[in-house]
């Protein structure tokens, strides 16, 4: 699993581009981490493709005009355990 770091919450959703859910689902989940307070939490394929719209409006990229993106939203739940033992495959 890959981490990628979110700046901050919005109402307790955290939210990554259609891109970066449809990459983390091929490499099997990803975990976040909260910016400044360390928290994380791991989302696996099943909950990747849970995700849902609370706007449905399409962004264009700063740095690639070209590329747009709609952002995917997932409820925070922060780990309950040690972040060690996160993707552990038994």
């Amino acid at each position: 699993m890959k981490k990628r770091i979110i700046n901050r919450l919005w109402n307790g959703v955290a939210s990554l581009r259609d891109y970066e859910v449809e990459q983390a689902i091929v490499d099997g989940g990803v975990i976040l981490e909260l910016k400044g307070t360390k928290e994380t939490m791991a989302l696996t394929v099943d909950d990747l493709q849970k995700g849902f719209q609370i706007t449905r409006a399409s962004h264009q990229s700063l740095f690639n005009k070209e590329q747009t993106y709609k952002l995917i939203d997932f409820t925070w739940k922060k780990n309950k355990k040690d972040n060690s033992q996160i993707g552990l495959q038994i």
